[in-house]
């Protein structure tokens, strides 16, 4: 769905005639504010308003949108919004007089009479054109069936090429009309709630849909086409409140998508339970159809392009995480897309236990390079790198949750969602800074190693056995260099049994003597069994001089795990070996053995959850061990029945 690329690293920043230029916009941007955020909600006759008629066989739109705005600042003499330059501005007005304005460089910059601060502006800008549709969309012209189809999908820069805005995530609009006029027959979706429609003498309908709640203008949208609409009901939390699930679907869809869309009700009851009320109760949550692959999670009415229930739930806790709570920027993208990917996460959780929710996140591991802090905001590419922006920031949750524990886990996560930041924006540092004040720890060395960072730790683990003490050593690298500080599980198998530790690994090398019951006979270490670092980890024996003994080849996580097909792990070898490959159960049985002779390459192993003679084994927990060259490393597989 998005090409990849790595960020871009800037080294050096020239600074010229042009760059003073946008330096000036953009502090003249700054010296305003929308529409004035003093409340969550503001009333019905609010007439700040986005107005367009859509003429959908020339491809033209024809606008009026009326900005309200507070001055912020001295000297301020122009009001300087965002308009791609494709759209033509017939005329603008300011307190119910012309203004005169320059529209050059996708930026409006209206004149202004001398105003002191908050003095609140009233500008009315009228325009038309053909929206040029960028990034993802922005705003697009097609047909289905033979009908026409309309739709917008403004993230992360194309508010712009449809509408006058101050383009910004971090100054949100605190309400906004979208009133929309379509030849008759067309349904119009959009945010917050249908307040009426007009039948116009000219064969057009006009929607008047009012969102009463902050939004970043991305946010704001349309979907239109013939839709069948229909609903379905939300009980709250508080049993006493409910509210309208409102669905766009295409006529021959209904049948295929029914289903999965009435399972929305049930993912809203999870994550508001995890985090909270869904924030938009006053008004509604729906889907609305579009002609784009993927989903996007715009303001009460998610776009969508199928109905999986991974992608429902995704777009879904956008609605906490992304639109409630916006990322400041898009340096931040992860605090919108890792969160709504781990919340899949939780989702699965929800339905099948914890073995749905590693499962889920085992499937997400990334291994890349890159940090999730986008250091090259200007790339849509860049911005929604799937692999960081993603699925390694939902590992930053995943890792976060086990570093604190459940409970400060989940209150971290409603403590931010009832902040300062709820219906506005935040930063990583912000969230950070939530985190430490919930949680009592110092919580900076984890965010700059996971967020600011690059890569993952490598662990290497050895241990012996004197007498009544385990001596165990850990060493770790990192491709990117990056020294990385966590606590990690030790999961120590006995004959008795095993049982779990945890110990701090921040060095090159850590050491640790941990005391046995007398008596007790160690069969096995391993470090991070239930996978809630994302690693990887070689095993490797320590001679009665703790020194450990040079490996010559390495084993890669296994995967899918749990599993209920199959399970493969990857292992590669450097000089020509021999090595045993069996499966044990945690009794130390064996139930398969093989034996292989390779030369230097990649290999790997793959178990259906059978004996050698081919019978079925029961579900249960197996280890995948490898024997050769004096080493012998494992992997800990789930296989579910």
């Amino acid at each position: 769905m998005l090409a990849l690329s790595n960020p871009a690293w800037i080294d050096q920043i020239e600074v010229g005639p042009e760059q003073l230029r946008e330096l000036a916009v953009d502090q003249a941007r700054k010296s305003i504010n929308w529409f004035p955020a003093s409340r969550p909600l503001r009333p019905l006759t609010v007439p700040d308003a986005i107005q367009i008629t859509i003429d959908p066989t020339a491809q033209t739109i024809a606008g009026e949108v009326v900005v309200r705005a507070t001055v912020l600042d001295s000297g301020l003499s122009q009001l300087v919004l965002d308009l791609a330059d494709n759209l033509t501005v017939s005329a603008v007005q300011v307190f119910d007089s012309a203004a005169t304005f320059t529209h050059v460089n996708r930026l409006l910059s209206i004149d202004l009479p001398p105003l002191t601060p908050g003095t609140m502006i009233e500008s009315r800008i009228t325009y038309s054109g053909t929206p040029d549709p960028n990034g993802f969309g922005s705003f697009v012209f097609s047909s289905r069936n033979g009908n026409d189809h309309i739709w917008s999908l403004s993230e992360p820069y194309g508010a712009r090429d449809w509408w006058p805005c101050k383009d910004d995530p971090s100054d949100k609009p605190d309400s906004v009309n979208i009133v929309v006029t379509v030849p008759s027959g067309l349904v119009v979706a959009s945010n917050g709630v249908l307040d009426r429609t007009a039948q116009g003498n000219d064969g057009t309908t006009t929607y008047f849909w009012k969102e009463r709640y902050p939004i970043a203008t991305y946010l704001v949208s349309v979907a239109i086409y013939p839709y069948s609409v229909w609903t379905d009901t939300y009980v709250g939390l508080d049993t006493t409140q409910s509210m309208t699930l409102q669905f766009f679907s295409y006529p021959d869809h209904l049948d295929q998508l029914e289903n999965n869309y009435l399972r929305t009700k049930d993912m809203l009851h999870e994550f508001a339970l995890r985090y909270g009320e869904y924030p938009f109760m006053e008004e509604k949550y729906g889907h609305a159809e579009f002609g784009w692959g993927g989903g996007m999670e715009h303001q009460t009415i998610t776009s969508l392009g199928g109905w999986g229930l991974d992608l429902l739930s995704h777009e879904l806790a956008h609605q906490w995480w992304g639109d409630m709570i916006t990322c400041a920027d898009f340096h931040h993208i992860w605090l919108n897309e890792g969160f709504a990917t781990y919340s899949q996460a939780i989702w699965w959780e929800s339905q099948e236990g914890m073995t749905g929710y590693h499962n889920f996140m085992n499937s997400r591991r990334y291994y890349g390079g890159g940090t999730i802090y986008v250091e090259n905001p200007t790339s849509v590419n860049v911005i929604f790198n799937y692999d960081l922006s993603y699925a390694k920031a939902a590992w930053v949750l995943h890792m976060l949750r086990h570093v604190v524990g459940d409970s400060t886990f989940f209150q971290i996560l409603q403590t931010y969602a009832t902040s300062q930041y709820r219906y506005g924006s935040a930063t990583t540092e912000q969230f950070r800074d939530i985190c430490e004040t919930v949680s009592g720890r110092d919580l900076h060395p984890f965010f700059d190693q996971w967020i600011y960072g690059t890569y993952y730790p490598q662990y290497t683990l050895g241990y012996s056995q004197v007498g009544d003490s385990l001596h165990v050593e850990i060493t770790q690298s990192s491709p990117g260099g990056t020294l990385f500080s966590m606590p990690v599980d030790l999961e120590i198998h006995t004959a008795n049994g095993p049982f779990t530790t945890t110990v701090d690994v921040s060095h090159n090398v850590d050491q640790y003597r941990l005391p046995l019951t007398p008596g007790t006979q160690v069969t096995a270490v391993f470090l991070d069994p239930d996978q809630w670092i994302l690693r990887t980890v070689n095993y490797i024996p320590m001679g009665n001089d703790g020194n450990n003994l040079p490996t010559a080849w390495e084993v890669g996580p296994a995967y899918p795990n749990p599993f209920n097909g199959a399970v493969v792990v990857p292992y590669s070898v450097r000089t020509t070996t021999e090595l045993d490959i069996s499966i044990l159960d945690i009794t130390g049985r064996e139930w398969v053995t093989t034996t292989r002779r390779l030369r230097p390459g990649s290999y790997q192993f793959r178990w259906n959850g059978k004996t050698g003679d081919g019978r079925e084994l029961p579900g249960g927990v197996y280890l995948i061990r490898i024997r050769g060259n004096q080493l012998q490393k494992a992997e800990k597989v789930v296989f579910l029945k």
